[in-house]
């Protein structure tokens, strides 16, 4: 996941220049590089009477003595000049700002341009290393294009939005052991979800390179490509299309792979144990209790991981499909 920080205001509202500098991370890439991006604090933001607020979502929406007021906590940015793309290692590069007025465009197929509204030209910064010490980019050599997430295709959504390794860069090695950093998503969880939970049968285990098909749950696999690279290799079994392999060189997205097994995992639980279990069919307990669930666990860990886990799982929940291979 990339960073970036808005530095300096060329054009916009005077409230706006008063509080940056303001980092963000970009978490959905539309076309055009047009990037959907949460901050990490929201900004303040006092509209003028021709602005649309009938568009605004009401939780961003406060009223005081001076009148209507906005938190905005996601933006969407591309680039201001024609002919130019953001790059790794860039420094006051000009785009336009548009304050999102809903959330729900972060789901959308195509970005719906009646729940953003432009309000700035800023500057931006590439910053590699902001957010969560696991989110690090890598530092490959300058006028390298931001890679994003693309929408998920039908064949991908039980994979949580994979990413092909075309669109992926290679991350450094975690500050933190990766086993800690998989402890610390299963005690955020259990934390989320309320009470303990059984999850070691759930909780992959670390096998070596090409065994993974050997092993009955799921695991992951580290082997070491190129004079320095990182291959992450995650088997696990999905929910539309059963057991799977998937690679990737981020161990960011590796990680998100386990958080978002755990959390589906805790989600059927949960479901199975309500007391609406009984009266329902297994693919009505995933889809109206579990899915739902599922989504929010993955939200509370992490933001942007919650809008991937919810993409992927979009068109099953419209279409009212069976669920099959729950957990």
């Amino acid at each position: 996941m990339s960073h970036f920080t808005i530095t300096h205001m060329q054009s916009g509202p005077e409230d706006l220049s008063t509080q940056l500098p303001r980092t963000g991370s970009t978490v959905r890439l539309f076309a055009g590089d047009t990037y959907y991006a949460t901050l990490d604090e929201p900004v303040y933001f006092r509209p003028d009477d021709a602005f649309p607020l009938d568009r605004c979502d009401p939780d961003l929406l406060g009223h005081d003595d001076h009148g209507p007021y906005l938190w905005i906590t996601d933006v969407v940015v591309h680039p201001h000049a024609p002919g130019q793309r953001p790059h790794r290692g860039m420094t006051d590069f000009p785009v336009a700002l548009s304050y999102v007025l809903d959330s729900t465009a972060a789901a959308d197929d195509t970005l719906d341009t009646t729940k953003t509204a432009v309000v700035a030209v800023v500057l931006i910064d590439d910053a590699p290393t902001a957010g969560r010490p696991t989110d690090q980019d890598p530092d490959p050599a300058a006028g390298t294009p931001l890679q994003q997430p693309q929408p998920a295709a039908p064949e991908q959504q039980a994979v949580g939005a994979t990413r092909t390794p075309e669109q992926l860069q290679a991350d450094p090695e975690p500050t933190v052991p990766l086993q800690q950093q998989i402890d610390g998503i299963k005690a955020q969880l259990m934390t989320i979800a309320g009470a303990p939970l059984p999850l070691d049968s759930a909780t992959p285990a670390q096998v070596r390179p090409d065994t993974e098909d050997h092993h009955d749950g799921p695991c992951y696999s580290i082997a070491t490509v190129g004079p320095a690279g990182t291959l992450y290799r995650y088997r696990t079994r999905t929910f539309v299309h059963g057991t799977v392999t998937r690679e990737t060189t981020a161990v960011d997205e590796l990680l998100y792979w386990i958080a978002d097994d755990l959390a589906r995992t805790t989600a059927w639980r949960r479901a199975s144990a309500s007391p609406a279990a009984a009266t329902m069919t297994e693919a009505e307990r995933m889809r109206l209790i579990a899915i739902p669930l599922w989504h929010s666990y993955v939200f509370a860990i992490r933001k942007d991981w919650g809008y991937m886990t919810s993409q992927a799982t979009a068109e099953a929940t419209r279409d009212k499909q069976p669920v099959p291979h729950a957990v």
